[in-house]
């Protein structure tokens, strides 16, 4: 209820609006939206997963160096595009990955087809996670397809949080930086934490920023376009431009047109999602600029 009533203000400015584009409505029931979405994932992709890893019988850290063995090529292939230097960006060298190929080759028939078992289920658990992406518009259509594409055996590459707890998932959902990261590389021979418990905390994390995005903040653009004459808000669909210094065609420095960096994250300002795209949503007057940080950090907090 606190939290419920921390977004008030932003009620009493909408007043009686339809449904749709009732930004304090869709708030109230964030939490149970993260959870049903949760729970049906769940339900459909992690429980069959860690049911199949059970029935391995080995190690969570040989389920984990399986699942980065079958990614690590494709990892590699990502950060040398980035990293011309680095032919073993995955961190696994060429030795590591021959040395597990002898253990996995040294598994019982039935353990090796209970790992691969194991292996397309994750793979699809990915791919249905990139798609959640889109349709709660985290993500284009065309960059689901990029990664699906460039990654048919994903596997998070990533170090242990520093709390030492996977499942630390925050209270609040950051509004800033990309939906997905490049792959950065790392030093050969270096690895990082076991992916599954990676990957269950970014199921966690991706929910419940797209049950935000298509819930409390699809309901503030909406309202914002169809609502022209209110004067609470403006959506800006990109930066706006500023005065600042560019380079002219011969390399000399010029005042031009560029855009303000300072902006996304200026006071008033939230930075949403539509579609897949970064837009920006601007409480027009500076008294009000209460209605953004509400926005931005008010979130419906996730046990």
């Amino acid at each position: 209820q606190i939290l419920q009533d921390a977004w008030r203000p932003i009620k009493l400015v909408q007043g009686d609006v339809p449904e749709e584009q009732d930004i304090y409505l869709h708030n109230t029931n964030l939490k149970g939206r993260i959870q049903a979405e949760l729970d049906g994932f769940l339900e459909k992709h992690w429980d069959p997963l860690a049911n199949t890893a059970r029935k391995v019988k080995l190690p969570a850290e040989t389920v984990g160096d399986f699942l980065e063995w079958r990614h690590a090529d494709e990892r590699d292939e990502a950060v040398l595009k980035i990293d011309p230097d680095n032919p073993n960006g995955s961190g696994w060298t060429d030795e590591m990955k021959a040395e597990f190929k002898a253990t996995f080759d040294a598994l019982t028939e039935g353990q090796q087809k209970a790992l691969e078992l194991l292996g397309r289920k994750w793979d699809r658990m990915f791919r249905s996670l990139r798609s959640y992406m889109h349709d709660s518009g985290l993500m284009t259509a065309e960059e689901v397809a990029t990664l699906d594409a460039q990654y048919e055996h994903f596997a998070p590459m990533r170090d242990a949080p520093e709390d030492g707890s996977f499942m630390a998932v925050s209270g609040g959902i950051s509004l800033k930086g990309r939906e997905t990261k490049r792959a950065l590389g790392r030093a050969p021979g270096k690895r990082g934490a076991n992916p599954i418990g990676w990957a269950l905390t970014d199921i966690f994390k991706t929910i419940k920023r797209g049950e935000k995005a298509r819930g409390p903040e699809a309901a503030a653009i909406k309202y914002v376009r169809e609502n022209e004459e209110q004067r609470n808000f403006r959506l800006h669909e990109k930066i706006p431009m500023t005065r600042g210094m560019v380079l002219d065609e011969n390399g000399d420095r010029q005042v031009g047109m560029v855009e303000d960096s300072k902006f996304p994250g200026a006071p008033g300002v939230v930075e949403m999602r539509d579609k897949g795209r970064r837009v920006y949503l601007q409480v027009t007057d500076p008294a009000n600029n209460r209605l953004a940080e509400i926005m931005r950090n008010k979130t419906m907090n996730y046990p």
